[in-house]
């Protein structure tokens, strides 16, 4: 039996998909998106609903109450950045597979995860790890303050002088997302050049797949600002095939490190202006929802296909592209007002953007919207195709003149 940390549609889905059976442990938050296939027609065959994820308390009544029912559980699953603590406590708590607390710990604390890139002598950002005070910064502005333990980018800003880190360690507390627990805070030194991603599953120690995307725009930028789309471009191994090489290098140091086995990870990085990779962080988990649909264009699978397929089907296949000379980008758009949706786009209403090939609605209609939050996805589009001027060109035009029918 398995226990899945956490709820995300894609994955429970997957999971019953696969036939495989599990007991979730769902975060009340969710309690509300969750989809009732899962327990009728799927392999949930049991749920504990928690205050939180993240709470002791509550994760120790979890495991005494699966001791007492005399449910043995083979792995412990994290879905996400949000429930890695709980999956790493409840894998040491229960004896089970699984990431240890230990890789949970120095993946999630960047503090840490930032030491260990240094004592691995790993390229990353100058750090400054402090609390609440700003004493002994190697560096000078602009700067880059961030969430010891967050999320998405959120609560991550560029800071110019003296004056803005004050205000930022002062108000962090205050304004910092409501999921994020942790009050601690790091400092780096801001890099200037072109972001990029890494998602790579890892079969005990293996790598089976090497994904490497470029964000078409700053992540600070689309999570700080009034922005109409996120989006992403997959970059193929013919065309990239230096840069896959050193990526994969620095990912085979990264596993050994950190002891990373039986999982998805997602490697943030830059190349700077002087053409040099500096690492940003890693994580025990897939990328953003977006490059998981952006996957199952690329490789015939979802990440969350690679990743238990992989794991739980024994399965020690090497992933590759399906087809080595294509191009592929997503698309987010995000809503632009509250509301509610009134209907949802199809590629026969779309077929002026010929590079379009499918669209992946997150949303059905009469769902509500909410106003200039990347993270409440209504739909991903895919472009794709041999001749990538064309896709640029077609989602050019396609994020300038497309909005959502919101009421």
């Amino acid at each position: 039996m398995l226990l899945v940390c956490k709820y995300w549609f894609e994955t429970y889905n997957v999971l019953d998909v696969l036939g495989k059976e599990y007991i979730a442990v769902i975060d009340e938050s969710d309690v509300d998106n969750i989809h009732p296939s899962h327990a009728l027609s799927g392999g949930m065959k049991n749920k504990f609903i928690v205050s939180s994820v993240d709470s002791i308390e509550s994760l120790t009544s979890v495991a005494n109450m699966l001791a007492i029912m005399g449910v043995q559980i083979e792995r412990v699953i994290s879905i996400g950045e949000l429930s890695q603590y709980g999956a790493g406590f409840l894998t040491e708590r229960l004896g089970s597979k699984g990431l240890s607390f230990n890789t949970i710990n120095i993946t999630r604390d960047k503090r840490l995860m930032k030491k260990m890139f240094e004592d691995l002598m790993l390229p990353c950002a100058e750090f400054h790890l402090i609390s609440n005070d700003i004493e002994g910064k190697k560096f000078n502005y602009p700067m880059v303050a961030k969430p010891a333990c967050g999320f998405g980018s959120f609560n991550t800003e560029i800071i110019n002088t003296e004056t803005e880190l004050t205000e930022y360690i002062s108000s962090f507390k205050k304004n910092k997302d409501v999921h994020l627990i942790s009050n601690g805070i790091m400092l780096e030194k801001f890099i200037s050049g072109r972001e990029f991603c890494a998602d790579c599953f890892i079969k005990k120690t293996d790598i089976k797949l090497l994904s490497i995307s470029e964000y078409n725009m700053p992540r600070m930028y689309v999570t700080n600002e009034k922005v109409k789309y996120d989006s992403a471009e997959h970059l193929n191994l013919n065309e990239n095939h230096e840069l896959y090489t050193k990526i994969d290098a620095f990912y085979r140091k990264i596993v050994q490190g950190f002891d990373i086995n039986d999982c998805i990870c997602h490697l943030e990085f830059f190349i700077n202006e002087e053409g040099a990779i500096i690492l940003s962080e890693i994580a025990t988990r897939p990328g953003g929802s977006y490059f998981n649909y952006m996957a199952k264009f690329v490789y015939g699978k979802t990440l969350y296909e690679a990743w238990f397929d992989g794991v739980l089907n024994d399965n020690d296949k090497f992933i590759r592209e399906l087809n080595p000379d294509q191009h592929f980008s997503i698309v987010n758009i995000i809503p632009q007002k509250n509301g509610v949706l009134n209907s949802l786009p199809t590629l026969e209403s779309l077929r002026e953007y010929n590079t379009l090939v499918n669209i992946f609605p997150r949303k059905k209609v009469g769902d509500s919207t909410k106003s200039n939050v990347r993270t409440d996805y209504t739909c991903f589009f895919i472009f794709g195709g041999k001749d990538k001027v064309k896709i640029k060109n077609d989602i050019h035009s396609f994020v300038r003149d497309f909005d959502f029918d919101i009421e």
